[in-house]
C-alpha cells in the first residue's frame, strides 16, 4: 500500500532554500565545503537498523535487505540522453520515494539538486547532486527512503491518528 499524495507534501514542505542560502554545504572546520557521499553514508547509518554495502559496484545503504539509497554515477548512455545539458558536476545519490505519484509531484517543483533521468522514469527514485542539495534536504530525503524500506515497527501513525499500541 502506497503513502498519500499528503505524505510527500509534509515530507516536501520546507525543502525549497531561501535565497542566498549555502546549498550543498556543510559548515566544517575554516568554512564550508560541498557535501560528499561519506555525508550522505553518515546519515544513512545513523538511522536504526540500516547496513552498508557494494550493488552493482556503488556504495549503497539498506534496511531490512531493500536498498533505499546508493551512489549512482551516469552511466556514456545516461549522459548522451541529457542531449545537450552538460552532466552534474560531482557525486550523485539516488534515493527511493513512497511511489511514482509521489516522485511526480516532487518533479513538479523539485528542491535545488533533486533530478530524473530517462533511466529512472517509471520507478520509484530520484538522483540528489550533492554539490548542490542542501544537508537538511539531503537528510530529509535519505530518511524519506528509509522509511519507504524500514521494517513495520518503525513505520510511522498516518497523519491525524494516534500511534499504534
Amino acid at each position: 500500500m502506497g503513502r498519500s499524495p499528503l505524505r510527500l507534501v509534509r515530507f516536501t514542505q520546507g525543502l525549497k532554500d531561501s535565497p542566498g542560502s549555502h546549498r550543498g554545504r556543510v559548515a566544517g572546520h575554516g568554512g564550508s565545503r560541498p557535501l560528499t557521499l561519506e555525508d550522505a553514508a553518515q546519515l544513512a547509518r545513523a538511522l536504526p537498523e540500516v547496513t552498508e554495502g557494494v550493488r552493482h559496484g556503488n556504495r549503497t545503504w539498506f534496511t531490512a535487505g531493500k536498498a533505499f539509497a546508493w551512489e549512482r554515477p551516469l552511466s556514456k548512455a545516461d549522459v548522451r540522453r541529457l542531449g545537450g545539458q552538460p552532466p552534474p558536476k560531482g557525486p550523485l545519490l539516488a534515493v527511493l520515494v513512497a511511489n511514482l505519484e509521489e516522485k511526480e509531484v516532487l518533479l513538479l517543483d523539485p528542491p535545488p539538486g533533486f533530478f530524473d533521468i530517462e533511466h529512472f522514469r517509471g520507478y520509484p527514485a530520484v538522483l540528489l547532486e550533492l554539490e548542490v542539495v542542501s544537508r537538511r534536504n539531503l537528510k530529509a530525503a535519505i530518511a524519506e527512503a528509509w522509511r519507504v524500506c524500514a521494517p513495520a515497527r518503525f513505520s510511522l501513525p498516518a497523519p491525524g491518528r494516534p500511534p499504534a499500541r
